[in-house]
């Protein structure tokens, strides 16, 4: 019996990286290979891909191919299985919540994008034990390639943008990569920077629009950041193809879909800028002439580095939730004469942490001897228990456990008035805590809090070095070393020479704890 098979794929999709992507049209051609014998729906909502990339596949017969260019949702269930490409997956999230959920979904996808919530259409296939001629497939995507030309015009584009004029921008983001705390902060980071410019170009009030596309890190992020963002910005989780670009003054896209929304927005108004994140002018190169950067520069370099100084790596935490944060503590034992310091018990790798008898010794230090209370952040809750068995009750008394608190009420904690400090290894709530010490110390004007990073040989990646994530923050790095027959907790300033930090670097759990204490200490006391 014949499938009913439904393929949602629209042609400004087929993009990647300033160029054409081989992997998802390797995927359609062998998607249409498979399903040869079966009634195939193919919907392209830009009207193309049938006559661009089908119709141009010689060994492929169509008779059995309806091609459409609108979606009905409700049809979904006259279908066996349906494939769509990924960069809709925000469209079918909200789909699925006014519905069963969907079975037999899965998605054109390529290397680059892990975290999508539904499975790759290579699931089925493996399923399915099905093999390909993939010479002949590798063959007919450059035949397709050849046939189309170049994704990207080499003729100069030179936008009109009149500044004066401009009060409704949208920000288009692709954040489809696995979900780190400490990289989103990075991302914030060169988001605020667009923001303080874009909202400083004309008297006019703004409204600035952010799409992200990709649904799980857009949960992400808007959990961590939103409540940090001024009043005129909002976060919206939307496939490029929902966007209404024909409502927006100005549009900046990331690179990486750029010629997603050129496809879409067809840029009538001359109004598309670009750039990428990371900072990357090579992959760019091509499209300088729409930069965002060129357009929307620093008025000088005074300008830029007073800017970086005070502003860059701020994450704002609002005064209703550190009176929040006060309040808790407060509930939880901590009186006005009480100084806390925070210990991260947590990392995406274990191999970041110290030896448990260390931490335990630096836990009793603090408290007995520095007498703070300490807020032990962590959600392994065998954490407590373990600590209730070991410890005096005097000593387990003095410390406090947020338990799984949702990560924005952990960050109104770093931000509390008790908090002093904190210890954590290389990982995403330091990078928090720095932003959130930059903005309590530079827009709130309070003192700066003490945080101290320590960290070591990181087997996880081959590129690892402390000051790419550590310069230039109020953080005070030690990472363990061996170089000239000594084993020390080098500062940042030691590291300025080190190129191959893999080379000399000893992993954290060997931090022997009378060295720890003493650097910290040293430290807690400048």
């Amino acid at each position: 019996m014949k499938k009913n098979i439904l393929i949602l794929l629209d042609f400004h999709c087929l993009f990647k990286e300033g160029s054409w992507d081989l992997d998802i049209i390797r995927q359609f051609i062998a998607v249409l290979h498979m399903f040869k014998q079966d009634k195939i729906t193919l919907i392209d909502r830009d009207d193309k891909v049938f006559s661009t990339i089908v119709s141009t596949i010689g060994d492929i017969e169509t008779e059995n191919i309806v091609h459409k260019n609108h979606f009905d949702e409700a049809l979904l269930d006259h279908y066996d299985i349906t494939i769509a490409h990924y960069k809709l997956e925000a469209d079918f999230i909200s789909l699925s919540s006014k519905r069963e959920p969907l079975n037999f979904f899965y998605f054109f996808k390529n290397k680059s994008n892990p975290n999508l919530l539904f499975p790759s259409i290579s699931v089925y296939i493996k399923e399915k034990n099905t093999v390909f001629d993939l010479k002949t497939i590798n063959e007919q995507v450059q035949s397709v390639v050849e046939k189309i030309g170049p994704a990207i015009s080499s003729e100069t584009i030179e936008p009109v943008l009149e500044k004066e004029k401009i009060s409704k921008i949208c920000i288009v983001c692709d954040f489809n990569q696995r979900f780190f705390i400490g990289d989103s902060c990075f991302w914030y980071y060169d988001l605020n920077q667009k923001l303080h410019i874009l909202n400083r170009i004309n008297a006019l009030p703004k409204n600035i629009d952010i799409y992200i596309t990709g649904v799980q890190n857009y949960s992400e992020i808007k959990r961590i950041f939103s409540s940090s963002l001024p009043e005129n910005v909002q976060f919206y989780n939307s496939s490029v193809k929902n966007i209404d670009f024909e409502s927006y003054d100005l549009i900046v896209v990331e690179y990486l879909l750029y010629l997603d929304v050129k496809a879409l927005a067809e840029d009538k108004k001359g109004n598309i800028l670009t750039y990428t994140f990371p900072l990357n002018s090579e992959k760019i190169k091509g499209l300088q002439s729409i930069s965002f950067a060129k357009y929307f520069p620093f008025p000088d370099i005074k300008d830029q580095l007073q800017y970086n100084k005070k502003y860059y790596n701020n994450i704002e935490i609002k005064n209703e939730e550190i009176d929040f944060a006060n309040e808790w503590l407060e509930l939880h034992g901590v009186e006005k004469k009480d100084k806390v310091f925070a210990l991260n018990n947590a990392a995406s790798q274990s191999e970041k942490m110290i030896d448990g008898a260390t931490l335990l010794n630096i836990i009793q230090w603090l408290t007995e001897e520095k007498k703070y209370k300490v807020l032990m952040f962590g959600h392994d809750l065998t954490v407590q228990e373990t600590l209730e068995n070991v410890l005096d009750i005097s000593t387990y008394d003095r410390i406090i456990f947020p338990g799984k608190m949702e990560l924005r009420k952990e960050m109104a904690l770093m931000a509390s008035d008790y908090v002093q400090g904190l210890l954590s290894p290389c990982t995403g709530l330091a990078h928090l805590f720095n932003g959130i010490n930059y903005y309590l110390h530079h827009m709130a004007g309070k003192e700066k809090k003490k945080c101290i990073v320590y960290t070591g040989k990181q087997t996880y990646t081959d590129d690892y070095h402390p000051l790419k994530w550590w310069n230039f923050k109020y953080v005070d790095c030690l990472s363990y070393i061996h170089t000239d027959d000594q084993y020390f907790l080098a500062e940042k300033k030691d590291l300025l020479n080190i190129k191959n930090f893999d080379e000399v670097s000893v992993p954290p759990k060997n931090i022997p704890y009378v060295m720890l204490r003493n650097k910290i200490d040293e430290i807690l006391l400048s």
